[in-house]
């Protein structure tokens, strides 16, 4: 860092965070800086950092002071892999990315990872048979040994490329993309697109003339608009945000022509169905129905335009309405239903069946319009239903017993020593058994629609497939002003996917060198093995804990108080954060029932005041499960057999 030099510095007060600057003056203790301009030349004020205590290699190191990488060469492909910058720091891997992004170039290398930036609308380079074609010739020509004249810029169809060629080199080895990031980073996208290349490269049959029989790969494509439509939601950050995790499964000939796929889903975000924030979404199929739907369907589905005091039906009904039912920033609703319901019957679903899935939407939608009032039974409060028709069309569209419905919002049934006990709901007790059937019906509804799903993609016979290639698009790390168990799971599984990444990138890279005698130790990375270990070691974790909860039937605060002896004990004196670090609760928190966890990605606070081990349950009421097991609907009693039930 002698004087001349440019480097960037650390300054959180901006808005840029990094502020690439030049060298005036080096001195013993400290470096005076100027901050450059667009055109690169110096300001006149000067600043200054301080050294670190210690060196880093054979260089002195500052405060907040990271080397910048000389502009590239501007040959074509200069800038295409951040392997080839002379400095990794994170600045210089911002700035490069940041670079790109700005002459539409959104994807980068950075050895063998894609690095891909959302740029929120369709870029030429997702267009056109003639890119995709280059790529097939070009991961062609590579397969073979051969490299083409011309080098391709980094692009995600080279990563699909990649997957399927090392898959067919003779070994038949099964291949595996993870697609991760943020919400809203584009990892819906980026998995539509990776399965459009591989379905292409894997349909070897031109179509015959004349002939429209839907081929695997248009199956394939076409569960797609399915799963979205009743797995995603708007959130803030993004339109089309998955809330629910899946790994889609591609099986493939000897000959690599595409046999089928499988799709296999975690973690659907319950909660979204009763509650959402300001701005946000419940589910599309709720607002595709809505607003999409005929007005015969209308009439079907007991939707009452008149009834809602002039308000628009996806504001009207509460479940729709929380977030104030924005509409998409690109494309519509409408068109969205008659893509989802072309979908449905290029699978084979019969009308029959679309009709009955659709009834069960609107029931829930009426589920959520179902009010209470207090009432007195042998001198305490109950909930009575006050809104008996919106209960009868509830009954009626979903397809069970209006009694049975009535008493299994109103009551709950506890079996102690094999007797069943039935006791009345006070009104909020009864809101609450409302939106756990809710819940629980759509949870049952998706996981249905999935099975459904699978059995059109699916391949018939094992021993046509070879080998696969799986495509794993999963949550983005998530904090948001309260975050509950379900946040828990997402960034834990996030966490596990970061270790995974180090795992990849750095550790096996490190046994590489360690093997040449090639010294590693200028690269330091973190690892995050004892976050990990924090929430999923047994008997300690923080999920183990609460599965004892669970088993035991204990409270909430019981959960908090053994994860509080366990790691931050309330002394005297208080401890706040636990001996890895990982762990905190302060005074604030300890009144709150709240805690902290310090992920590789930041610190985010739990708070266990939203039904921790109720959600862990995830149990459906035993006078609920005796309605559907009974159900009058085929489809309820297919979604819950009899024998899950009981």
């Amino acid at each position: 860092m002698e004087a001349g030099a440019h480097v960037w510095i650390y300054d959180g007060k901006t808005e840029e965070t990094w502020i690439l600057c030049e060298v005036i003056k080096k001195e013993k203790e400290a470096l005076t800086l100027a901050k450059l301009s667009a055109a690169g030349k110096p300001s006149s004020s000067h600043l200054t950092r301080s050294r670190k205590k210690g060196k880093v290699g054979k260089d002195e190191s500052y405060n907040g002071v990271e080397l910048a990488n000389a502009p590239t060469s501007g040959v074509k492909g200069s800038d295409d892999n951040l392997m080839a910058l002379v400095h990794l720091n994170e600045p210089a891997l911002l700035h490069a990315v940041q670079e790109r992004f700005m002459k539409n170039k959104i994807y980068t290398w950075t050895g063998p990872i894609l690095i891909s930036v959302n740029p929120f609308v369709y870029l030429d380079q997702f267009k056109g048979q003639a890119l995709l074609e280059a790529h097939k010739r070009d991961g062609l020509l590579r397969s073979q040994k051969l490299f083409p004249a011309k080098e391709l810029s980094p692009h995600i169809f080279t990563v699909a490329d990649r997957a399927y060629r090392q898959m067919m080199n003779g070994k038949f080895k099964s291949q595996a993309i993870l697609i991760s990031g943020e919400s809203g980073a584009g990892k819906t996208e980026a998995t539509k697109i990776v399965l459009s290349y591989l379905t292409t490269l894997g349909t070897h049959n031109a179509p015959v003339e004349g002939v429209k029989e839907v081929g695997m790969m248009e199956k394939v494509m076409m569960s797609n608009p399915i799963l979205e439509a009743f797995g995603n939601a708007k959130t803030l950050r993004n339109d089309n945000s998955s809330r629910f995790g899946k790994f889609i499964e591609l099986g493939f000939s000897r000959s690599g022509a595409l046999q089928g796929a499988k799709v296999d889903v975690y973690l659907l975000e319950k909660v979204r169905i009763a509650s959402h924030s300001f701005g946000e979404r419940n589910y599309h199929i709720f607002y595709q129905l809505l607003r999409g739907c005929s007005r015969e369907q209308h009439k079907l589905y007991r939707f009452k335009d008149g009834a809602t005091n002039g308000l628009e039906l996806s504001n009207f009904f509460r479940f729709t309405g929380q977030g104030g039912a924005p509409r998409m920033r690109k494309g519509s609703d409408e068109a969205e239903y008659k893509t989802t319901l072309e979908s449905m019957l290029v699978l084979g679903w019969s009308e029959d069946t679309v009709d009955r899935v659709l009834k069960l939407v609107a029931g829930i939608l009426h589920l959520g319009q179902v009010k209470f009032e207090k009432g007195e039974d042998k001198g305490g409060e109950v909930a009575i239903v006050s809104t008996t028709d919106i209960l009868q069309d509830v009954a009626d569209l979903v397809g069970v017993d209006e009694n049975g419905l009535e008493t299994a919002l109103t009551e709950s049934i506890l079996v102690t020593r094999g007797v069943e006990i039935n006791r009345k709901l006070k009104v909020k007790q009864a809101e609450d058994a409302r939106d756990g059937v809710a819940k629980s019906i759509y949870s049952a509804l998706f996981d249905w629609v999935v099975l459904q799903v699978n059995k059109s993609i699916g391949w018939e016979d094992d021993s046509t497939v070879k080998s696969s290639t799986g495509v794993l698009d999963i949550f983005g790390f998530e904090d948001f002003t309260i975050n509950s168990f379900e946040q828990l799971c997402i960034n834990y599984t996030n966490e596990a996917l970061q270790q995974q990444f180090n795992k990849f990138v750095f550790k096996l890279e490190q046994i590489e060198y360690e093997a040449e005698n090639i010294d590693f130790s200028f690269i330091t990375f973190p690892d995050n093995q004892d976050c990990l270990d924090l929430i999923q070691k047994n008997p300690t974790g923080i999920l183990s804990k609460l599965n004892d909860a669970s088993r035991n039937n204990n409270p909430d605060k019981v959960f908090f108080q053994s994860l509080e002896r366990e790691y931050c004990p309330a002394g005297p004196p208080p401890k706040e954060i636990s001996d890895n670090g990982r762990f905190s609760i302060n005074k604030r928190q300890r009144g709150r029932f709240c805690f902290s966890i310090h992920h590789f990605a930041g610190p985010v606070e739990y708070t266990l005041e939203t039904g921790w081990v109720e959600k862990n349950k995830d149990e459906v009421p035993l006078a609920a499960k005796k309605i559907f097991a009974t159900a009058i609907s085929p489809l309820m009693r297919e979604i819950f057999p009899p024998e899950d039930v009981k």
